[in-house]
């Protein structure tokens, strides 16, 4: 588990990386939450690596300035760490996650991304609403949100479409 650091058209990005060990059945990005990659990400990723897959966690915020993160406690922190990231500048980072209670990804934007995907997608998908989980769910670092059978549920069938959908190394 360590930071290593690559090239972005908008500059330098870190990313924490978990490694698998010899162990490797693949690959994962793990997008951060609104507060950055901090160690409830690190965590998620370290857990992942456990499972065999090789985690990255890239610091989107890294317009923001270095080290871009902020405390749960202090939303008036988050939002400028915002400022410079759009959907554009993602897609060039990666260059290449909901449910019922989640106020900021209504149900019906869900449903529309479900209908979507079944229309139109020419990739394997899975879309789970979970209905007495709010958002940040599986965040086990904010007793507040955490939702322990929603976020059981939702790790262990990640882990199963990894096994399925993910090209094994």
């Amino acid at each position: 588990m360590t930071w290593t650091e690559t090239s972005t058209p908008d500059g330098p990005m870190r990313l924490y990386q978990a490694d698998a060990g010899a162990n490797t059945r693949g690959a994962v990005i793990v997008i951060q939450e609104a507060f950055g990659v901090n160690d409830h990400i690190m965590e998620v990723a370290d857990r992942l690596a456990a499972e065999g897959w090789r985690a990255f966690a890239p610091a989107l915020f890294h317009r923001a300035g270095p080290d871009p993160v902020a405390p749960y406690d202090d939303f008036s922190k988050v939002m400028p760490l915002f400022q410079g990231l759009d959907d554009d500048g993602v897609l060039r980072d990666l260059d290449a996650t909901l449910d019922d209670e989640d106020q900021s990804i209504p149900v019906e934007d869900v449903e529309r991304l479900r209908d979507a995907l079944t229309t139109s997608a020419k990739v394997d998908f899975d879309v789970i609403r979970y209905p007495r989980a709010g958002h940040g769910f599986h965040c086990d670092a904010r007793p507040d949100s955490y939702v322990e059978g929603a976020a059981s549920d939702g790790w262990t069938r990640a882990l199963a479409w990894f096994d399925a959908h993910l090209k094994t190394a």
